[in-house]
């Protein structure tokens, strides 16, 4: 023994979290941590990343996600891209334990940006209830690109919804909501 910490096979950090590098030592790597990784789209998740035990993150087919080097995200945090959706995750950002975000056109959150607990990112709006014979799931969503600059805070259960941009080093205060949201 040469003093070291011991570590479990496949999870790194004294948190159980999942340190991975290609895309299929990822999913095997996630597995073991009790983190969800459904990628049947393209996901490179950076070697340094450390995704957190009840994270949920899925890529569906047609769908982009990129997580760069030191991102760290939380338990119970979610990110889903839906098909034709990217999500962009800068190095060093932290989406923080049930931070959400879901993509149909594209999410860039930047360097060293932070998601505050259970805030939430969409780049989508409910569709308006112009048709009223037409259920609204039937409807279609509109969907505009969301950037959250580098630097930048989101606080804990703000909503960042459809065409926001949030400037570098900008700040959404806490349970407030930004964008199109209906």
């Amino acid at each position: 023994m040469n003093g070291a910490p011991a570590r479990r096979r496949g999870c790194g950090g004294a948190g159980g979290a999942a340190r991975a590098g290609a895309t299929v030592k990822v999913a095997s790597a996630l597995r073991r941590c009790a983190v969800l990784l459904r990628s049947r789209g393209r996901a490179r998740i950076a070697r340094s990343a450390i995704i957190e035990r009840r994270a949920v993150i899925r890529v569906e087919s047609g769908a982009e996600l990129e997580i760069g080097d030191g991102v760290r995200v939380g338990g119970g945090a979610r990110i889903l891209v839906r098909s034709g959706g990217r999500v962009e995750v800068g190095d060093g950002a932290e989406l923080q334990e049930r931070a959400t975000v879901v993509s149909l056109a594209q999410v860039a959150i930047g360097a060293k940006a932070s998601l505050g607990e259970m805030s939430v990112v969409v780049d989508f709006a409910a569709p308006e209830a112009e048709e009223v014979e037409l259920p609204l799931r039937a409807q279609a969503l509109a969907a505009a690109p969301v950037r959250i600059g580098d630097g930048a805070v989101v606080g804990p259960k703000a909503v960042v919804g459809a065409g926001a941009r949030v400037p570098d080093g900008g700040r959404v205060l806490a349970g407030t909501m930004l964008g199109q949201m209906i």
